[in-house]
């Protein structure tokens, strides 16, 4: 069902495993085709509000972060940065 739906996004790419290898598989296989300048990922039972992604890029396009992390059971986001 995921891929139908998806289709009606033309800026959406779907990539797929030919058989269930489970998330982190799912994960890695994806971020070999990511060309974009950020990185989110999304279960597909939509356990956090696509909305909030804007509140978890702030600290990345204000160059405070280089990984930023939600938590659906807080409010807030954390980051992590290692600048040198």
């Amino acid at each position: 069902m995921t891929p139908e739906l998806l289709k009606q996004y033309n800026e959406v790419k779907a990539i797929a495993n030919e058989k269930s290898c489970g998330k982190g598989a799912a994960l890695r296989n994806g971020f070999q085709f990511a060309t974009g300048d950020y990185v989110a990922v999304q279960d597909a039972d939509m356990e956090y509000d696509p909305n909030d992604l804007k509140r978890l890029i702030v600290p990345l396009i204000k160059n405070n972060a280089d990984v930023v992390f939600g938590s659906r059971f807080l409010s807030e986001c954390f980051w992590h940065a290692s600048f040198s």
